[in-house]
């Protein structure tokens, strides 16, 4: 184990003066130049770089935590929304509601024709009702395409779920209240068409006009980056 020749050193790289002056030193003293084991001894006396193969880059330092995404933007498809677009529909059959007092008034008196339909419907001498059922008909049409605008402009620009639903809420309720009162509640109690026009300005134009006030509202804050 003993006899055994030492392995030949690996080569000196980039020697300094130093080096070269101790390598020739223990050469003359009939040292062995010097090897690894040689190396380290004297490392804390002389420098010698050697080189022993290309250094070892350091490890990359671990990632640090990802920060959490950002929570998705409302859009008209996330169930909060089901309510505000769902009213769209139940108002247009309300809007289509009042049609069957006077379509029903027409088939039961033998004037409904499918092929003038309308006609019927219109004539001079129809009774009351009949005519307050059309005028309903007529009134709801008329804020629907508006209102319908409304909430498509509402859920498109963000608005809170909670607050598009409790407006769609009060449209509907307010055509309800509007369409009995104005085909026969009104001529039942006397109010003289005050009271239906109060539900009109506060249930169904109100929340109509609030829906694009709050669509507003929200690009405006948007823009502002708040």
């Amino acid at each position: 184990m003993y006899g055994r020749p030492l392995p030949p050193p690996p080569p000196l790289a980039r020697a300094t003066r130093t080096e070269e002056a101790v390598v020739a030193a223990l050469t003359a003293a009939g040292v062995p130049p010097p090897t690894a084991t040689t190396a380290v001894a004297l490392a804390p006396h002389v420098s010698f770089r050697r080189q022993f193969g290309p250094p070892t880059p350091p490890p990359p330092p671990p990632p640090g935590p990802c920060p959490p995404p950002p929570p998705p933007l409302p859009t008209m498809a996330a169930p909060a929304y089901e309510w505000p677009l769902q009213s769209v529909l139940v108002a247009t059959g309300l809007a289509m509601s009042p049609l069957v007092a006077s379509v029903g008034w027409a088939m039961r008196s033998g004037r409904f024709s499918n092929a003038l339909p309308r006609t019927s419907q219109t004539a001079p001498d129809v009774p009351p009702f009949v005519a307050r059922a059309r005028a309903a008909h007529a009134n709801n049409l008329e804020t629907l395409g508006l209102y319908a605008g409304g909430i498509a402009a509402a859920l498109a620009t963000g608005v809170a779920p909670a607050k598009a639903g409790a407006l769609a809420t009060q449209y509907v309720v307010g055509r309800v209240a509007y369409n009995v009162l104005y085909v026969g509640g009104e001529a039942w109690c006397g109010t003289g068409g005050y009271l239906r026009s109060v539900v009109y300005a506060g249930l169904c134009l109100g929340p109509t006009l609030r829906l694009w006030l709050e669509a507003a509202r929200a690009v405006g804050a948007a823009g502002k980056g708040v």
